[in-house]
């Protein structure tokens, strides 16, 4: 369910949206141009749109039909179209779509920008907090339209019982006023544990008191809105809060991983690997540091080009973040080097475990223009505590160096 449907009767329009969804999302789409077209369309793909972009005013069905029909075939819709004044969006308020964009030339760019915000909104998980039942109702039906799956809570303590089952919820939507726990709490309570580029938190309330707005903002949230406010103001301040956290999660990821393989970078990794070895320390319990160096490398590049070195870079990449699942740490050193730190494996099973890896990367093979590459890699490990994390290191990288002088393709561990 990752295509578009396009239903736009202006041939130069519907080119002009077709090539910006083609520059700038890639998604795949269909384009017609008639409700009849549009029906057949439906008829031959069912379920497989996640939204369609239209123009309500067909040659052969003029009254926002299409709205209809895609709703019913499971595609909320985003109305593209010229007339917008008040009767038009009361008309179409009262059917089941996205938002409406004002069919202009210099829109075509935050239509795409709308586009990817409902294609990302699926499966992303909002909540709402509010002890009125009426106006919770509202807030999940306009949240539900744009794709997000909605979850409700009557108070701030029922939110936090919902948090723990659902840690994963990314928008919270709280009223101030609640019995039990009021949204000024349940804010407090939710910064201690979720940081602003990992949740965010608008606050809304019918209290016109000047001090509201200041305190939730200062209690961490990250937005306010007075109830009453407009559904387009709704949906404009969570499309604005969701972006901003995707924009700081992208952020996050340029800083901390290695664009090529998105495994940990080598500055991350020691962030993340020191606390683990730290608890390692004090617990007693074994811990190991594991460097992994692709065997003749330059000789792949050198025969296969640069862009095959890439391909077996990325292939080992995906095989040790298979292998070594979180909590696990694994990152690309640089280079053709990886590092991966474990506390999960025990004792008995490390070599058979290292073992198992090495013979699944000689077993693994990369293909490209119809050359199939095969390829090896050497492993030194360090399960000793003592010196610290930069010296366990240094320990795996020496039984690395041995592993290479041994013939490569083998692995050395050090206690």
């Amino acid at each position: 369910m990752d295509r578009l449907l396009i239903v736009e009767d202006s041939k130069s329009m519907a080119a002009a949206v077709s090539e910006c969804v083609r520059q700038n999302l890639g998604y795949p789409f269909d384009v017609v141009r008639t409700y009849a077209q549009a029906q057949q369309i439906f008829r031959q793909r069912g379920g497989e749109y996640f939204l369609a972009l239209v123009e309500p005013n067909l040659m052969d069905a003029p009254d926002g039909q299409i709205v209809d029909l895609a709703a019913s075939k499971g595609a909320p819709s985003i109305v593209f179209s010229a007339d917008f004044g008040v009767t038009e969006r009361r008309f179409l308020e009262k059917r089941k779509i996205v938002d409406y964009v004002v069919k202009r030339p210099e829109n075509l760019k935050p239509l795409m920008g709308l586009i990817r915000r409902i294609h990302n909104n699926r499966g992303c998980k909002a909540l709402v907090v509010d002890d009125s039942s009426y106006f919770r109702n509202m807030l999940v039906h306009i949240l539900s339209k744009q794709r997000l799956s909605v979850l409700e809570a009557c108070n701030g303590e029922n939110a936090l019982e919902l948090f723990s089952k659902h840690p994963d919820i990314k928008l919270v939507i709280t009223d101030y006023k609640m019995p039990v726990m009021d949204g000024y709490e349940l804010t407090l309570a939710l910064r201690r544990h979720y940081a602003f580029d990992e949740l965010a938190i608008i606050g809304i309330s019918s209290d016109e008191q000047k001090q509201t707005l200041p305190m939730f903002l200062k209690s961490g949230a990250n937005d306010f809105l007075q109830k009453g406010a407009s559904t387009e103001e709704i949906v404009c301040r969570v499309n604005m809060n969701l972006d901003l956290l995707e924009f700081m999660d992208e952020t996050r990821k340029l800083a901390n991983c290695d664009p090529l393989t998105g495994l940990f970078n080598r500055r991350c990794f020691f962030e993340k690997a020191e606390p683990v070895w730290a608890q390692a320390k004090r617990s007693g319990r074994m811990l190991c540091a594991a460097m992994a160096d692709i065997d003749h490398f330059k000789r792949i590049n050198d025969t296969y080009g640069h862009h095959v070195g890439d391909l077996v870079i990325k292939a080992l990449a995906d095989l040790l973040a298979r292998s070594f699942p979180e909590p696990d740490i694994v990152s690309r050193f640089g280079g053709e080097e990886y590092c991966l730190l474990s506390a999960s494996i025990e004792p008995v099973d490390l070599y058979h475990a290292f073992e198992g890896l090495r013979q699944s990367i000689q077993d693994l093979a990369v293909r490209h223009e119809g050359v199939e590459v095969s390829f090896t890699a050497s492993i030194g490990v360090c399960v000793s505590c003592k010196g610290g994390l930069a010296e366990m290191i240094r320990t795996a990288d020496r039984m690395l160096y041995m592993a290479k002088r041994a013939g490569r393709n083998t692995i050395r561990i050090s206690g």
